[in-house]
């Protein structure tokens, strides 16, 4: 399955949702942020997916209408880790995921 991984910046809690559901689950993914690519870039991406993860609910907004239905929020919640890798976040991803019911590819 082709995901992508959405936070703010793009540089930590997608980057770690997309490393484990690539290294551990075998999926082909990207990571990118709502707030560092331009809209285009964003719908682009989107239409690439069959699955949108969001880390955090505020960032389903940012996904045009038309991908709503292949979008879904990943309950990461806010960075207060700041930087990847950690191995708390990793943690937090992988029960996040769990808990959405996605399996190995």
């Amino acid at each position: 399955m082709k995901i992508l991984c959405l936070c703010s910046g793009g540089k930590v809690r997608s980057v770690a949702t997309s490393f484990y559901l690539h290294d551990a689950l075998g999926h082909e993914c990207l990571a990118a942020g709502v707030n560092a690519i331009f809209p285009e870039t964003l719908d682009y991406l989107c239409r690439w997916a069959d699955l949108v993860l969001c880390v955090e609910a505020s960032m389903k907004t940012h996904v045009a209408a038309e991908h709503q239905s292949k979008t879904r929020v990943l309950a990461v919640g806010p960075d207060v880790w700041g930087y990847f890798p950690s191995t708390t976040l990793i943690r937090k991803v992988k029960e996040a995921i769990e808990a959405a019911g996605i399996k190995k590819a």
